[in-house]
């Protein structure tokens, strides 16, 4: 039976594979998730809530057990990249588009890879569990971020000047 949950955990902390990928591994998770929220091409958000309830629901036991059992050798911040940008391409706000998608990934990167005093706090206090908060956080907050740029251009003078016609 351990033959079998050992590599099992392994596939799910790092997305399936992608984060045995070297140098860029995080970066190619978020590509990936955000083809995979193209592929399901839908406008509905609870869908992508449902399937990142899924991964989370994965990824905490498989965790755990990883931090009883098995050493990866190497932290592993994919799964969770792929969990805060779901989040985030998750918002209501977000016209399903080519150009919205690409902002709100550019707007969970810099959220996610942007370093602060509360992430320290979180590697002091909560060692295995800091990534999954952090990106976790980021999603919600580029979530904010979105709400805010769309909001944005709706009472833009452009637009206002075309509803108006």
């Amino acid at each position: 039976m351990k033959k079998i949950i050992e590599p099992g955990i392994i596939a799910i902390l790092t997305f399936f594979g992608i984060g045995f990928i070297p140098y860029f591994s995080g970066l190619f998770s978020i590509v990936i998730a955000s083809l995979i929220f193209q592929l399901l091409n839908t406008e509905h958000e609870l869908i992508i809530i449902g399937l990142t309830i899924i991964l989370i629901g994965l990824f905490i036991p498989s965790n755990i057990i990883s931090i009883k059992k098995i050493n990866l050798g190497r932290e592993n911040k994919v799964t969770t990249k792929v969990i805060g940008l779901w989040i985030t391409l998750s918002s209501p706000v977000i016209i399903f588009s080519i150009p919205w998608i690409l902002v709100s990934i550019f707007v969970f990167t810099v959220f996610s890879y942007s370093s602060t005093g509360f992430d320290k706090y979180l590697e002091r206090k909560m060692k295995n569990w800091s990534d999954l908060i952090k990106d976790l956080t980021a999603g919600v907050a580029a979530g904010i971020v979105l709400h805010i740029l769309y909001s944005g251009w709706l009472i833009s003078p452009y637009v206002l000047a075309y509803l108006w016609k």
